[in-house]
């Protein structure tokens, strides 16, 4: 017993004396070492609390398509065989999941294909407005109508998984308006803004008005204009009197794919990131993912470059968009991924504790690509993660095309259609330990608020020969005898998937420790631990 209590005063030890020279990240004390997480739960995505790991590793858990994928797919006559996945909200004041969506306008895809693959578009500048043209190419430009072959149609579910294609009696379709088609000049992407007290600015957008250079060669001016607009229901949308909110002069380009994460809760703006590589002015050559943000959404800041591919990629790897999300305490963003060579889209992990700097220590995919003949075997474009009933949702589109060659093989085979990956919650990446060696995981320094301590996990599914799944936590402190009722020894075993509050022989209640600096050793045996929390 002597010896395992100095071993317990070693690590402390250790940790207080390592304290002045590691990075705590946004929440750390630099004066005293000490990360004060407070109540806030703390996940294992990357090395902010983790001191060390022994037998365990950090793993990445690909999200789970959904069986019933594709939840949405063309069966209408206007949709052709498109359907594209354009922003999906869940409205908590009327229990609707609400989706918005892009659809060919009817052309089937072998037609869409004959009519496009002697072309490619361009676009020129006449009378005030930007219009494209069809240049002659024999390789093909673009697999998609022009824009007036797109349509924009809404669908709504009560559970996001069975979906209603609503008759909104808005727009005529050969002879009748029973359909789900929303009238052209809708303003999408949009986000609803929750902090909004103004019930008529609930939904916000910003639409660019931009360039490429095939335009600028034609006389067209540089640049890049955003215009903000407001709307009460997703629908009806009112302009901005202050409009444009941001103006790049004569700067060269305009922003890609962007993606709006709508309020920041992190840094406490509103926040945007797109492909920044003034789309076709591309400043490396390749795409790469920038961010603005701004207070309140009338003034933005110059967009800065915050991710771009390095030497652990592939060398045909660009990054088309990032839908971001923020997930107690950190940036989850889902990049998508773009092999050029390849033509494959599908998309990672990368996260932030600042919303700058970006780790992608996981060069998987997060929602992988189907197989041959699946209708997301080459392209995934997933749209922002969000939580609902205790599970992480990711809404994509997916298709088994991209391109004028790919479409014109496939015909009338081509195809996109809507599906739904999910994550548990907490669980994009967990520390994970075999039956041999029980794990170890030990924790940097901290003190915490509450009186109890959970964890979330999970079990192996399958123990046939591999032993009894199994998580036990010591608490270590300067100031505390860990084998004075909270060491491992002590320790209840925790042996099921779940939520679970820690006990030492019975014993739960940590409050006592409550403001003191300490650190958390938990062993583990063939199981995934995804977080920790005080409460």
């Amino acid at each position: 017993m002597q010896n395992s209590r100095n071993r317990r005063s070693t690590i402390v030890l250790f940790c207080l004396l390592a304290g002045a020279s590691v990075s705590w990240g946004l929440a750390a004390s630099p004066s005293s070492g000490l990360i004060e997480i407070g109540s806030s739960k703390q996940l294992f995505i990357d090395d902010y609390i983790i001191l060390s790991l022994s037998h365990a590793k950090q793993v990445l858990n690909p999200a789970v398509k959904h069986p019933n994928n594709p939840l949405l797919k063309a069966d209408r006559p206007w949709e052709g065989s498109y359907v594209g996945l354009n922003k999906i909200i869940y409205d908590e004041d009327t229990g609707l999941f609400r989706l918005w969506y892009r659809t060919t306008g009817g052309f089937a895809s072998s037609k869409a294909a004959d009519r496009l693959r002697p072309y490619r578009y361009d676009w020129g500048w006449e009378n005030g407005r930007a219009v494209r043209h069809k240049v002659d190419d024999p390789y093909g430009y673009s697999g998609y109508p022009d824009d007036e072959g797109w349509l924009l149609c809404y669908a709504t579910s009560r559970d996001g998984i069975h979906w209603e294609k609503p008759n909104l009696g808005k727009v005529e379709f050969n002879g009748s308006k029973d359909n789900n088609i929303l009238p052209r000049g809708m303003l999408l992407p949009l986000f609803l803004d929750r902090r909004e007290p103004d019930p008529a600015k609930r939904y916000k957008t910003i639409t660019s008005a931009g360039t490429t250079p095939a335009a600028w060669r034609e006389g067209q001016p540089k640049g890049m204009r955003l215009h903000l607009h407001y709307s009460p229901d997703g629908f009806n949308w009112t302009p901005y009197e202050g409009n444009p909110v941001y103006d790049t002069g004569d700067r060269v380009g305009r922003w890609g794919p962007t993606s709006h994460m709508g309020w920041d809760p992190i840094r406490g703006v509103y926040a945007v990131h797109m492909e920044n590589c003034l789309h076709r002015g591309c400043r490396m050559g390749k795409r790469i993912i920038g961010r603005s943000e701004s207070a309140d959404m009338t003034q933005w800041s110059q967009d800065q470059t915050i991710m771009v591919p390095d030497e652990n990629d592939y060398p045909d790897t660009e990054f088309y968009a990032m839908p971001v999300m923020a997930y107690e305490g950190v940036y989850i963003g889902v990049p998508w991924i773009f092999r050029t060579t390849n033509t494959l889209h599908y998309p990672e992990l990368a996260f932030s504790r600042d919303g700058i700097r970006y780790q992608r220590p996981y060069r998987q995919a997060l929602v992988s690509l189907g197989d041959f003949g699946d209708f997301d075997e080459s392209t995934i474009y997933v749209s922002q993660p969000f939580v609902h009933k205790g599970e992480i949702r990711i809404y994509y589109y997916g298709g088994n095309w991209r391109g004028s060659e790919a479409l014109y093989e496939k015909g009338d085979k081509a195809r996109f259609s809507i599906g739904l990956a999910t994550v548990k919650e907490d669980g994009f990446v967990s520390v994970d330990a075999g039956k041999i060696h029980p794990g170890e995981l030990v924790t940097r320094l901290f003190s915490f608020e509450g009186d109890a301590l959970c964890v979330n996990m999970e079990a192996a599914k399958y123990n046939h020969g591999s032993g009894q799944p199994e998580i036990k936590v010591e608490i270590l402190g300067a100031d505390t005898d860990a084998a004075g009722g909270f060491s491992m020894e002590a320790a209840d075993p925790i042996r099921t998937t779940g939520k679970h509050r820690i006990s030492w022989r019975g014993k739960s209640n940590v409050g006592a420790l409550a403001g003191k600096p300490i650190q958390l050793r938990f062993q583990i045996r063939n199981a995934k631990l995804f977080s920790f929390q005080f409460r």
